[in-house]
C-alpha cells in the first residue's frame, strides 16, 4: 500500500497562503486509485431536500442516504465480530449494489483496492472534510462492492457534495469480492489513513481499548447535528445571511463572505476566506482574517475583477499549518446586467422535477445529476427582459452529448434546440449555447432554458447545474 501525497511544489514561492493551497489540494491515493473518468448515477428520491440551501444543508447526512439498512454494530461495542474488542466505526447491512454516498462537502484524500494489503477493509474510499470548528475530519467507507469513479478538477483534486456516490454496498476484505456479508463499514477518525490514526501499535476495525483513545470518532454524533465550515456571499452589507443564495459577484462590486467557527476548542492563529483565479496557483484571498477561538463569526469585503474563482474556508492551527475545506466555484461577472441562475436558488429562478439524491462536484455548492431516459428536467428562468448570451456550467460528473432547449418567451411556445454539448469534453467549464449559428436571444421576463433527460440514453449522464446570461 503507498500514499502518494499531491505535491506541494507547484505552490512555493506563494508564502503564508501557498501553504494553505497546498494543504487544501493535498490528497493520498492508494496503489490502484480508480481512474478519474465517467459515472452512473441513478435517480432516486429527494428525500426532503429543499432550495434554496440553508446552515442545515452542511449538516453531515447518512452516507447510505434515503435507503434501507439496518444497523448491526454500534461504535465502541465489544459485542460485534470480533467479541471483546471495541469496534471503530458503525456497520449498516444493506442490499448488495445500494449507493454509498458523500456524508458532507469535502475532498476525497484515501482510495484503498480490494487486494492483499486492505486488512480486510475491502474496497475504501476516505472523505477529509472540515468541521464548523476548525478541524479536520476524515469519514472512511470500506467493504464497498467497487468504487464509483469521480473526475479530477483542473487542479488533480477530487471534490464531493453531500450526495455524491463514493461506490456501493458489497462484502469486499482480505482480496474477497464476499469475504463479508453485504454491509457499509463507516468510520470518523482524526487522521488521512487506513489503520488506527494514533496509539502505538497498528489496529484495523478492532482495538484493544476505548476506540476514541485511537482517534476514532461516533459517526453517529456526526449525522444530522454537526456541520462543514464552507463559505457564505452576499452582494450588500444590509443582506441577511443564511440561505447561501449569492452564487456569484460582478467585476469591481463588493463581494462579502462570511464563515462561522462553532464551539473551537483549539486557538486559531486566522481564520479567512482563501481563494484563487480560477484552479490556477495565483493567491486571490479576501482581507486576512483574525485570531479566533470558540464561536466566531467572520465577515470580510474585497472587490474582484470578472472572471472565474474558487474560494474556501481556511484556519491556521497552532502549530501554523493551513487546514481548508471545500472550495466553491464562483464566477465574477463583467456588469450588473449580467447574472447566474443556479441549481441552489430558490423556485423563483431554478424549477425542477425527476431529479434524486444524486448529486456531484460543480458550479457553486455542487450539481444535480441524473441518467438519460429518468425523466429528470431542469429550467434555468432569467426573470429578467433582454438579450442575452446563455452559458452552461459542465461540473465534474456529467458524460455523453446533451442538447439545451432555449425558450425566450417562455413556456407555451416552440423551444429552440443548442447545438450538442459535449459534457465529457467541456468539464469544469463554461460553455456557450449557440442555435445554428445564433448565440443570443431577447428573452421575456418568463423566458427560460431547460434540460431534461428525455432524448439521452442511460450511457449518459446529465448535470443540472448553473446557466449564465451576459446581456448584449
Amino acid at each position: 500500500m503507498r500514499n502518494d501525497s499531491r505535491s506541494a511544489w507547484r505552490y512555493r514561492g506563494l508564502g503564508l497562503l501557498g501553504l494553505m493551497l497546498a494543504s487544501a489540494c493535498g490528497s493520498a491515493a492508494e496503489e490502484g486509485d480508480a481512474p478519474n473518468e465517467g459515472s452512473d448515477e441513478e435517480p432516486g428520491s429527494l428525500g426532503g431536500a429543499g432550495l434554496p440551501l440553508t446552515s442545515a444543508s452542511f449538516l453531515f447526512a447518512h452516507p447510505l442516504q434515503g435507503s434501507s439498512y439496518r444497523r448491526e454494530c454500534n461504535f465502541n461495542t465489544t459485542r460485534c465480530f470480533v467479541t471483546g474488542k471495541y469496534h471503530s466505526g458503525i456497520d449498516e447491512s444493506a442490499a448488495a449494489g445500494l449507493a454509498i454516498r458523500a456524508a458532507n462537502f469535502g475532498e476525497r484524500t484515501l482510495v484503498v483496492n480490494n487486494g492483499s494489503s486492505d486488512h480486510g477493509l475491502g474496497n475504501v474510499v476516505t472523505i477529509r472534510h472540515l468541521l464548523q470548528d476548525g478541524t479536520y475530519l476524515w469519514w472512511l467507507n470500506a467493504h464497498m462492492s467497487s468504487h464509483h469513479p469521480l473526475n479530477a478538477r483542473p487542479d488533480g483534486s477530487v471534490a464531493v457534495t453531500t450526495g455524491t456516490k463514493l461506490g456501493e454496498v458489497g462484502g469486499t476484505g482480505g482480496g474477497e469480492a464476499h469475504h463479508w456479508g453485504n454491509h457499509l463499514h463507516a468510520e470518523a477518525k482524526l487522521g488521512n489513513v487506513l489503520r488506527n490514526p494514533c496509539g502505538s501499535r497498528t489496529y484495523y476495525g478492532y482495538l484493544p481499548s476505548n476506540a476514541e483513545n485511537f482517534c476514532y470518532r461516533n459517526p453517529d454524533s456526526y449525522i444530522g447535528s454537526r456541520g462543514v465550515m464552507i463559505p457564505e456571499f452576499n452582494l450588500s452589507e444590509r443582506d441577511a445571511w443564511g440561505d447561501y443564495d449569492v452564487l456569484y459577484g460582478v467585476a469591481s462590486a463588493p463581494i462579502y463572505t462570511r464563515l462561522r467557527l462553532v464551539a473551537a476548542t483549539e486557538s486559531f492563529s486566522k481564520l479567512l476566506v482563501g481563494g484563487r483565479a480560477g484552479f490556477s496557483d495565483e493567491i486571490v484571498d479576501f482581507p486576512a482574517g483574525r485570531d479566533a477561538t470558540g464561536t466566531v463569526t467572520y465577515t470580510a469585503m474585497r472587490t474582484f475583477s470578472a472572471g472565474d474563482y474558487t474560494f474556501f474556508a481556511a484556519v491556521q492551527a497552532p502549530d501554523a499549518s493551513w487546514r481548508a475545506g471545500y472550495r466553491v466555484i464562483f464566477s465574477v461577472l463583467p456588469s450588473a446586467n449580467d447574472f447566474i441562475r443556479d441549481n441552489d436558488m430558490a423556485a423563483t429562478y431554478f424549477e425542477r422535477g425527476g431529479l434524486g439524491l444524486a448529486r456531484g462536484d460543480g458550479y457553486g455548492y455542487g450539481a444535480y445529476m441524473a441518467v438519460g431516459g429518468s425523466g429528470a428536467w431542469g429550467r434555468w428562468y432569467t426573470r429578467k427582459a433582454g438579450s442575452y448570451g446563455v452559458y452552461v456550467y459542465v461540473g465534474g460528473a456529467g458524460n455523453g452529448s446533451v442538447r439545451y432547449k432555449i425558450f425566450p418567451t417562455g413556456a407555451g411556445t416552440e423551444p429552440l434546440f443548442s447545438d450538442p454539448i459535449d459534457l465529457t469534453r467541456n468539464r469544469y467549464s463554461w460553455v456557450p449555447l449557440r442555435v445554428r449559428g445564433a448565440t443570443s436571444w431577447s428573452f421575456a421576463t418568463n423566458g427560460y432554458v431547460g434540460l431534461s433527460t428525455e432524448e439521452g440514453s442511460a450511457a449518459t449522464i446529465y448535470t443540472f447545474d448553473a446557466v449564465k446570461f451576459i446581456r448584449r
